[in-house]
């Protein structure tokens, strides 16, 4: 087999000299791109939550696409930083070519003697280009073998659907379970057991290395990959790939339940040392509960009032509407008559009249709205979409008169069908104060 390695064009091996300059810039753009991803991928994903409930897809979608711009953001952040110390280097020995003058400096010769056998600044620098160069090469490979890994656990679960529920309904510990499987293979976990431990199996697996390559997009980085593993050693390449998505696993499902309904499968104080930090209560106050306190680009997680400071004699309450809710009101749309086809609602003024009122009684057996222990029933809901956040949901006042001046605590429950009977669960708990 001829194996002499086939040689650049003249003009693409200068390129190879120069390339630094192009790897910082495009580095540089990326790091503050990708550092801006998360929030990006939170307001899409809440409203798409919003919208379908929150699928296993779009779950996997969003911590995928979490660790992808947290990996590749580590990667460009380590190439920038060896760039500044190939820089450094650069920058010393351009100004002293010579290297250390061991006469001004004075020092024994024993330590002159032990210095000069350590590298030289000149394969210091030569040793950090190599991996400024590595580094960005293994990032863009680690970004293809991740994407890789979450196109085939979507593709896993969707064919599993086809044919059973258990895989469909996996946990997200599972899931996590599944990725690093389908990670392991990306890295070419299959070809190191066909290929080398079981070289007599190599001839049935080839055909499927092949179709693997297609289905798994391999065919983009596997001979790229293939090349780097063959020139070091694979433990050491494979070691710095896990290491990469682990690192980026730990950040991004440190953060996922501010994305998500889930709870976080691991938890990092990172330095705060306080017991009661991050105790479980209904005695905390979010932002997001206050409308006036929403910036543009920030969402709901579910509920708001207008103000924590309520000085008027109604209390603005919105509800976000979320795909969760229509198994609720389904029922009780269904119980009460209410019509849903546009064309019969519009037909004429009292049937449409009518109809809002069945409406109205509905959302008022669906929520129930909770102030000091007294129950606000009969209120007026309407449905709203939230000028800061855009997001679609039902807006009510509810009248403040009865209620005492001071700390009060609104909560907000929901009956849900089950079986034969209703079930009153709680929503969300937000406290104001009431100021007149």
């Amino acid at each position: 087999m001829d194996s002499s390695p086939q040689k650049l064009p003249k003009w693409l091996a200068e390129q190879q000299f120069h390339s630094w300059q192009i790897e910082i810039l495009i580095a540089s753009g990326l790091v503050y791109f990708l550092s801006q991803v998360p929030d990006y991928l939170r307001q899409f994903f809440t409203s798409q939550a919003q919208a379908s409930g929150g699928s296993v897809e779009e779950t996997i979608l969003l911590s995928g696409g979490i660790s992808f711009s947290q990996a590749l953001l580590m990667g460009f952040v380590v190439n920038l930083i060896l760039r500044a110390i190939w820089l450094a280097y650069l920058g010393i020995n351009f100004s002293f070519p010579k290297g250390i003058n061991y006469q001004q400096l004075g020092y024994d010769d024993f330590f002159n003697l032990r210095n000069e056998e350590r590298k030289s600044l000149v394969d210091r620098i030569l040793t950090i280009e190599k991996l400024c160069s590595l580094s960005y090469s293994v990032t863009i490979i680690m970004t293809l073998v991740t994407l890789g890994a979450f196109w085939m656990l979507l593709l896993t679960l969707w064919t599993s659907e086809l044919f059973t529920d258990w895989l469909y309904n996996i946990s997200m510990r599972g899931g996590v379970a599944l990725f690093l499987f389908w990670f392991v293979v990306m890295l070419g976990g299959f070809d190191y057991l066909f290929f080398r431990l079981l070289p007599g199996a190599a001839r049935w697996y080839y055909p499927i290395h092949r179709i693997l390559n297609i289905i798994a997009l391999r065919f983009l980085y596997n001979r790229e990959l293939t090349t780097l593993i063959s020139h070091t050693t694979r433990w050491k390449v494979h070691l710095t790939f896990l290491m990469y998505i682990t690192t980026a696993f730990f950040l991004t499902f440190n953060e996922i339940g501010k994305y998500t309904d889930i709870d976080p499968l691991f938890k990092f104080d990172w330095g705060d040392s306080r017991g009661y930090a991050r105790m479980t209560t209904r005695q905390t106050i979010d932002s997001d509960e206050y409308c006036n306190r929403i910036k543009k680009g920030q969402y709901i997680s579910s509920v708001c009032v207008d103000d924590e400071i309520i000085k008027s004699h109604h209390l603005p309450l919105f509800v976000v509407y979320r795909k969760w809710m229509d198994k609720g009101l389904d029922y009780f749309f269904e119980k009460n008559g209410v019509l849903t086809e546009r064309d019969t609602i519009l037909s004429s003024i009292d049937m449409l009249n009518t109809n809002d009122s069945l409406v109205q009684v509905s959302f008022d057996e669906f929520f129930e709205v909770e102030i000091s222990k007294r129950i606000f029933k009969n209120l007026k809901w309407y449905y709203h979409r939230h000028p800061t956040t855009q997001e679609l949901g039902f807006r009510t006042h509810v009248p403040l008169d009865s209620i005492p001046q001071g700390i009060q605590e609104m909560e907000l429950f929901y009956y849900w069908p089950r079986a034969d009977t209703l079930s009153r669960s709680m929503y969300r708990f937000v406290p104001f104060v009431k100021d007149y």
